[in-house]
């Protein structure tokens, strides 16, 4: 059999160091790769988690809002009902008085599609005792002012109505800061997640920059090498002249 061509000492070092070159490269690319990936995933699900959580809490601000606002719509409403005297007034605020109802039940039940945390359910649960007990003064309001005791509809309507309006608002007002706070909490885990993708990234950084010194000190030295060779190759070539 033919005996296998030999490469000479510095061909082999070169394709070595070729070798090494490209793997080391080869390695840099692909930490570079996924620091990169990894920045975009970590704000990527920030985005998401944030615009998702500040959406939610936006509509359940929203519905709170618009319950406050239509339960003291609805006490002046109710108020107008008992001292208007005019019928064709009177049934008109009957009527704002009722849409303003079906207004509230809409507000209510965008609320609750998205669900409650426990102290927004502990909340809410005082808020629904209360709104159970103030439609029910509503509607022995709405009857005395309709038989014409305008009187004992004014006295219940200030005397016990107005009072438990006030304790509904003031759970609206709780509810607002409920959602203020998970605001703030959203925002603190924001930036923990922040905090924690940036040093994934410097430490990748810091590891890729390590692996380039790293090559790059490889190629130095096998170039030392290779100039070695050469130059002993060279000055045995010169003394068997």
């Amino acid at each position: 059999m033919a005996e296998r061509r030999r490469l000479p000492p510095q061909t082999k070092a070169g394709l070595g160091t070729q070798r090494i070159i490209a793997f080391g490269f080869a390695l840099v690319l692909l930490l570079m790769l996924s620091l990169a990936l990894l920045g975009l995933d970590h704000l990527e699900k920030m985005k998401r988690r944030m615009t998702g959580l500040a959406t939610q809490e936006a509509v359940k601000l929203e519905s709170v809002y618009r319950m406050h606002s239509l339960s003291r719509e609805r006490f002046a409403s109710l108020l107008q009902i008992v001292v208007l005297d005019d019928p064709f007034e009177r049934d008109d605020e009957t009527m704002r008085f009722h849409a303003q109802a079906g207004a509230f039940v809409q507000a209510r039940d965008s609320l609750l599609a998205l669900g409650m945390r426990p102290q927004e359910a502990a909340i809410w649960a005082q808020a629904r005792a209360l709104i159970q007990q103030d439609q029910a003064l509503h509607d022995r309001v709405l009857d005395l002012a309709l038989a014409g005791r305008r009187e004992a509809a004014l006295h219940l309507l200030m005397d016990e109505v107005r009072p438990t309006e006030a304790a509904l608002l003031q759970t609206f007002n709780a509810l607002v800061e409920q959602y203020r706070q998970a605001n703030r909490s959203s925002l603190a885990l924001a930036e923990a997640d922040f905090r924690q993708a940036r040093r994934h990234m410097l430490a990748l950084l810091v590891f890729a920059l390590a692996l380039s010194l790293a090559v790059a000190w490889a190629v130095i030295r096998r170039s030392r090498q290779a100039e070695s060779a050469l130059q002993r190759e060279h000055e045995a070539a010169v003394a068997a002249a």
